[in-house]
């Protein structure tokens, strides 16, 4: 899976180091998996089910909602868990399951799933912070795709706002890959849509017998690259930086093709995302500069969060 290292102007945990966390994203994924597929394979699953209350017997005092499930209040005899093992829980994912997957694909399809909203914990908390987060991000099929889809390696930045000249600024999709830089323009389009391209303010997108029009995403795309290679050359950071658009599951069509875009429609995305799943490398040192670098230019806006607040720290 692919690394969310920023969400909007979420708190993200590789704000505070990325070096630190990329690592550890890793490692604990990869443990995490062998861990519950081991379970699963030797038929072991039971720690991973979600605990349901016990009805208690007639004779028996009914015991309260806490006492019904466990690990959620601490017994009397119990030692009280320390603040160190609380946040060391808070760096681990839920790996609890309603069921026993029926199969290793299952498996995998869920847990996935629950890494993906890790990511996402990850992408607007720390221990100590967290930011107001919009559920829909839960749904967003752009950002699902470059994390479920894409190795470890490639670190993520989904609508990041960056300050650029005392001013906040959005940016498109920037993936941070150990070959480079690719600033991205999703286009969202039904199957043989075709997106009509020009010099234009705006485009056509002919969808069947329906045509609508389009704000030109080449505006936000160069504004976006221009941003970060900016950013990257500020900092003597020699990282190659280039524009893709993606239209999927449709055709793009140009009289003249856009100067040094990569174009990247249903008749190329195949290979694309072939290419991208089957590289083989490790995270590079100037890939983590680069993301060290931009980072540190943008914009966060977060809370204490309330058991810290209660904790007097």
């Amino acid at each position: 899976m692919g690394q969310l290292i920023k969400l909007r102007d979420y708190i993200s945990r590789y704000e505070i180091d990325p070096y630190h966390y990329t690592g550890q994203y890793i490692r604990l994924k990869k443990h995490q998996w062998e861990r519950i597929n081991k379970a699963w394979e030797e038929r072991q699953f039971d720690p991973y089910l979600v605990p349901f209350p016990a009805e208690p017997d007639h004779g028996e005092e009914k015991a309260s909602f806490w006492e019904k499930w466990p690990f959620r209040k601490q017994r009397e005899h119990e030692e009280p868990v320390s603040e160190s093992s609380s946040f060391a829980a808070e760096e681990d994912p839920d790996m609890l399951f309603s069921h026993v997957p029926a199969s290793n694909n299952d498996l995998k399809h869920e847990f996935l799933d629950k890494i993906y909203r890790f990511q996402l914990k990850w992408a607007s908390s720390t221990i100590r912070e967290q930011s107001d987060f919009d559920r829909r991000y839960f749904y967003d099929e752009t950002l699902q795709f470059f994390l479920k889809r894409l190795p470890d390696h490639n670190l993520y930045m989904h609508n990041a706002v960056l300050e650029v000249k005392n001013a906040a600024v959005e940016i498109g999709p920037v993936l941070i890959t150990p070959a480079g830089i690719q600033c991205i323009s999703w286009i969202t389009g039904k199957k043989e849509d075709i997106l009509v391209g020009s010099g234009e303010r705006f485009w056509t997108i002919k969808s069947g017998k329906y045509t609508k029009k389009t704000l030109n995403p080449l505006l936000d795309l160069h504004r976006t690259t221009t941003i970060i290679s900016r950013i990257i050359k500020s900092r003597g950071i020699d990282f190659p930086v280039m524009k893709r658009l993606i239209f999927e599951h449709g055709y793009a069509d140009f009289q003249t093709p856009p100067y040094e875009v990569e174009v990247t429609d249903k008749r190329c995305f195949d290979e694309w995302f072939s290419k991208m799943r089957n590289l083989s490398s490790p995270i590079k040192h100037d890939q983590l500069r680069a993301v060290k670098a931009i980072l540190d230019c943008t914009l966060t806006r977060s809370r204490i969060r309330s058991d810290w607040e209660e904790k007097g720290n």
